[in-house]
């Protein structure tokens, strides 16, 4: 194969990759959900910490789970942010869905530090 044809071949790659979905398939767009909740004062190290593990695990293991983030207010460390970023719509419902969320021991444990949603 010479350059030319090696050439011609990455040009076709390109523009297929670049195209999108082929005619007949929709593109699914990623799901994104955000959340202010409200934390006890007492317990927001405690929060820090097991928010931090939901975080890597769900990532880690969950399909169609692309990252998750909860930040603290900078002035009221109580008030947090929480987004979730998914593959697409159908990710963010299975994730829910699914007993090892649903029964998932560290959101459980911190249900009682949630003051507000």
């Amino acid at each position: 194969m010479d350059t030319k044809q090696l050439l011609m071949i990455g040009v076709s790659l390109l523009a297929s990759a670049a195209a999108g979905p082929a005619l007949g398939q929709e593109k699914q767009e990623q799901y994104i959900q955000v959340a202010e909740i409200e934390i006890d004062p007492s317990q927001i190290d405690a929060y820090r910490t097991a928010v931090k593990e939901h975080i890597e695990m769900a990532v880690r293991v969950e399909p169609g789970v692309l990252t998750l983030y909860a930040v603290s207010d900078k002035d009221d460390p109580s008030k947090v942010k929480v987004f979730e970023i998914y593959r697409d719509g159908e990710a963010y419902v299975r994730k829910y869905a699914t007993p090892t969320s649903r029964d998932d021991a560290l959101l459980e444990q911190n249900l009682p530090r949630i003051e507000a949603r």
